[in-house]
């Protein structure tokens, strides 16, 4: 494992998340020894080893709260790689500890390594492969290592970690600003990004326009000088645009083919230029060439200033374009919206700009610190499916089978979820602005 400023990490292309791992036991955090009481905290080490790049992203707002609450204090992040590259550029983040192995030794040794330096405090969501106790054997000041405990159904879990590390003491909030975000920024917000954004420079951000307009206008040019494969109709359309990413790390989250053909065909009726990432497919859709995650959450960035939306399923692409501040429709199966939803915790309706602040902890000001909310919609397949398990995820049946029990071809619950009800998210999402 080789250490990497936050400004080098290189591109890697884009792939899916297959979602978090599960939670253990309670673990180390001092409840109320945080900054008040622990002066002198010059070296944080926040441990994200969950496997996804959706694991590292519900992190984000935590990570960035407590390099906020800690401003004199050195932030490192160990964390699997390439979700690294999304760290790239933070200016919260003083250095990348990037592992790329998954297994278990591998795990312990790079926190091992990790620790030889002896942070102050040490923070982890990950309580597999003995990480709790490679963290306690060495030896810092402080130490948070269970950030699952005392779990509610309904609560986000990125939401848990920061009401865990505050109640503890370790992060400082603004007034009611208690729950993570997405990164969308405040219109008259000066400074720093919101807690949860990614952090893109200008130039990543100009390209991504430049590659947006390419993709949408026919016989357009993308900025790598390659030419939109294939034609779709719909691509010069008057709407906003729609990026449809229709994969996913697990079978059972994904959903159907037909579906996705359904809504291109509803979305493309309704003027929308539609795409999709590289190694999918969708009918009426432009593919979008091969693209480091950057370059994605550029392009997404993008998407978003066009007032146009991204929809897809529980995925980290998914949750990289609601970081960069684009609006989401994400369709949930298997695991729950109530815990892993991006923009509430009511899986079934479409946040407005008013709902939106309400969650915020109301509508008081701007705050560089102040955690934002996604704008879109978590669409919940099967609500009451007797196979969920929303604080055991992994003991489902049908994530450790990786086929749904209730429906030999394909998950249940993402069937449950129509065309015309996504398209219909997609409409009301699109017409609420970006920003207040």
């Amino acid at each position: 494992m080789t250490a990497i400023p936050a400004g080098a990490v290189p591109s890697t292309a884009v792939p899916s998340t297959a979602g978090p791992a599960g939670a253990g036991a309670a673990g180390a955090g001092p409840a109320g020894a945080g900054p008040a009481t622990a002066p002198g905290i010059g070296e944080i080490l926040f441990v994200e080893l969950l496997g996804g790049i959706g694991d590292l992203l519900i992190a984000l707002p935590a990570i960035h709260l407590l390099a906020d609450s800690h401003p004199r204090a050195r932030l490192r992040v160990l964390t699997f790689t390439p979700a690294v590259e999304l760290l790239h550029g933070d200016p919260r983040v003083a250095e990348i500890l990037p592992l790329t192995d998954h297994g278990g030794r591998a795990v312990q040794a790079a926190v091992r390594d990790a620790m030889a330096r002896r942070p102050d405090l040490a923070v982890t969501t990950t309580r597999h492969s003995g990480v709790p106790a490679a963290i306690e054997s060495g030896r810092p000041r402080f130490a948070v290592t269970d950030l699952w405990r005392g779990p509610g159904p309904h609560e986000p879990i990125g939401d848990r970690y920061v009401r865990l590390l505050a109640a503890d003491g370790w992060l400082r909030l603004p007034d009611g600003a208690d729950r993570p975000a997405g990164g969308r920024r405040e219109p008259d917000q000066l400074g720093e990004r919101p807690p949860g954004q990614v952090a893109l420079d200008s130039g990543e951000l100009t390209e991504g326009r430049h590659r947006l307009v390419a993709l949408t206008t026919p016989g357009g040019t993308t900025p790598g000088g390659t030419t939109p494969g294939g034609t779709a109709s719909g691509t010069a359309g008057g709407g906003v645009p729609v990026l449809l990413v229709p994969d996913a790390g697990m079978a059972v989250k994904r959903w159907p083919a037909p579906r996705w053909a359904e809504l291109a065909r509803l979305l493309t009726a309704r003027g929308h230029p539609l795409l999709h990432p590289h190694g999918t497919a969708v009918p009426r859709a432009v593919a979008v060439p091969p693209l480091s995650l950057r370059e994605f959450a550029g392009l997404c960035a993008a998407v978003a200033e066009r007032g146009g939306v991204v929809v897809g399923g529980d995925t980290g692409p998914v949750r990289l374009a609601a970081a960069v501040g684009a609006p989401t429709v994400t369709l949930f199966g298997p695991s729950t919206a109530a815990r892993y939803g991006l923009v509430g915790q009511d899986g079934s309706a479409t946040r407005t700009r008013l709902a939106d602040r309400r969650l915020a902890g109301g509508t008081a000001g701007t705050d560089a610190r102040r955690p934002r909310r996604t704008l879109g919609a978590d669409l919940q397949g099967l609500p009451d499916c007797a196979v969920r398990r929303p604080l055991a995820i992994t003991e489902q049946e049908c994530w450790w089978t990786a086929r749904c029990p209730l429906a030999p071809d394909g998950p249940a619950c993402l069937d449950d979820l129509s065309a015309e009800q996504v398209a219909g998210a997609v409409a009301e999402v699109a017409r609420t602005p970006p920003t207040v």
